[in-house]
């Protein structure tokens, strides 16, 4: 279990203050005051030293973050070789399906949205955005790669990163994971239905080879994923999600679409075997 006991308190306010102008876009200091629920003295003080080491510039009276940040993510994304290995097969994927197709990667217990065909897909209450973590546990990708592991380790992920409120679909886990609802303080019911409900689900998956949401994120947007394994151990997944309109396509041409992605995830397998070879 991931231990938070020793977290250092400066630090999270700076890293609450940067989420927060992710969110907004950009603000002032009174409002990034009330929104990260600290003083406007830490907030100016933490704003001008990240400004003063080129994080975040200001415009006026506002706040904001700078490109700064995008050279930390595409170099953090670099150090995967499953991205390179996979970004052929993705847009390949993508291209035969006509299917909005993502990479998503397993890393401390969350999926992490890496690579999109084709990449401009983003808005308001749709899919992740690259980058994005999610919960395993809320999406097709993340059901995908639970599936491949054991129960114990599924229920160890669950109590590392909290379990989400299950009316909460989005799976944002851009909160701290100690605010999070913990297995304990769910009532007995709900917690047995949803652990229940979820190891029930994940053999389906596994015995299927793929998994299938029908409106994940609480959107229209139904998803089929498969995983990618290296060595048995769940790594990422290829997930395809439909547009609105692609609705019933997705969901008329299930059986198809999972050969179609199963055979892209196992070809993604296989390059990796050739790489490490």
């Amino acid at each position: 279990m991931v231990n938070y006991e020793y977290s250092v308190r400066s630090v999270e306010t700076v890293f609450r203050i940067i989420e927060t102008l992710d969110e907004l876009g950009a603000a002032g200091i009174s409002e990034l005051a009330a929104e990260a629920d600290v003083s406007n003295s830490t907030v100016h003080k933490h704003v001008n030293t990240l400004r003063s080491m080129g994080y975040v510039k200001k415009d006026g009276t506002t706040y904001s973050l700078t490109l700064h940040f995008l050279g930390i993510g595409i170099r953090a994304r670099a150090q995967y070789d499953i991205v390179r290995t996979a970004k052929s097969i993705v847009d390949d994927l993508s291209t035969r399906t006509e299917l909005i197709t993502s990479l998503v990667v397993l890393e401390d217990g969350y999926g992490v949205f890496t690579y999109r065909s084709p990449p401009s897909v983003s808005s308001p209450g749709s899919l992740p955005a690259i980058g994005d973590r999610t919960y395993l546990q809320t999406t097709a990708a993340g059901k995908a790669m639970l599936s491949k592991l054991e129960w114990d380790a599924v229920r160890s992920i669950i109590d590392d990163v909290g379990l989400p409120d299950p009316s909460d679909r989005t799976g944002s886990s851009d909160r701290d994971p100690k605010q999070e609802l913990p297995l304990q303080d769910y009532s007995t019911s709900r917690r047995g239905r949803t652990i229940f409900h979820l190891r029930r689900e994940l053999q389906s998956i596994q015995e299927q080879g793929y998994a299938l949401e029908r409106d994940e994120h609480g959107t229209t947007h139904p998803a089929l994923a498969a995983p990618i394994t290296i060595g048995g151990t769940p790594v990422a997944a290829l997930s395809v999600s439909a547009y609105s309109r692609q609705r019933t396509q997705l969901l008329g041409q299930t059986p198809s679409l999972a050969t179609q992605v199963t055979d892209a995830a196992a070809d993604v397998e296989a390059k990796i075997s050739r790489l490490e070879t």
